[in-house]
């Protein structure tokens, strides 16, 4: 309500409850992004804020964040356009194994968001893994080696807000990258002073390996 000599003027502002940018001309160049096709962060943040009602009427959803390891390394190595090429490969893996109704963003960089929505966490993991192996079988047509990391966490309405849910799919995602690095580095030292070991015997060894260091990050958190 505004008032303008002595005159009181209202301004209504509509938002439809199942707007989605990707059906709208118009805003699809702000709030797509050019590279993979997802939404991107200006959508996001739209969502965030409560500009636009997404997910329309689902209580429960699992958010999944999904990172590049490696993406300095291609473009350090095989210059920019490669790294273009594994953001690219990524968001359309993405874009694959999601269904309609579920939401893929690109939130900046390398890092991209996923909500699946009346999903629960088992279920994410599967989609995390579907999404894996597509990526595994685009980047090996491409010959660029993409590695990645993923965390989800699930959402109850009455128990989470975003941000909370963020933080935890994040922590998640950091403990993966954790593993990776202690499995790495845990295996140099195997190979490195184990020259005898056959291959069965360092097979054997490595699975052992992963089994210590995800006993020791369930313990830690």
């Amino acid at each position: 309500e505004i008032n303008i000599s002595n005159q009181k003027f209202y301004i209504i502002n509509i938002i439809s409850r199942k707007q989605k940018c990707s059906d709208c001309s118009k805003c699809s160049k702000v709030m797509v992004d050019s590279v993979t096709g997802l939404n991107n962060r200006n959508y996001w943040e739209l969502i965030n804020n409560g500009s636009i009602f997404y997910p329309y009427n689902s209580k429960d959803f699992t958010l999944i964040i999904i990172d590049i390891d490696n993406l300095k390394e291609i473009n350090d190595n095989f210059g920019h356009l490669a790294g273009d090429e594994a953001i690219k490969i990524v968001g359309e893996s993405i874009k694959r194994n999601i269904r309609k109704e579920d939401l893929g963003v690109r939130y900046g960089g390398d890092e991209f968001i996923i909500l699946l929505f009346n999903q629960d966490k088992r279920t994410a993991k599967t989609v995390i893994e579907r999404i894996r192996k597509e990526i595994n079988d685009l980047s090996l047509k491409q010959e660029i080696n993409i590695q990645i990391s993923a965390g989800a966490a699930y959402y109850n309405s009455t128990k989470r807000n975003m941000g909370d849910l963020i933080r935890m799919a994040d922590r998640d995602l950091y403990r993966e990258k954790q593993m990776k690095k202690l499995r790495d580095e845990l295996n140099k030292k195997v190979a490195n002073g184990s020259k005898g070991i056959n291959n069965e015997e360092t097979l054997k060894g490595s699975g052992r390996l992963d089994e210590l260091i995800t006993k020791y990050l369930k313990e830690e958190n």
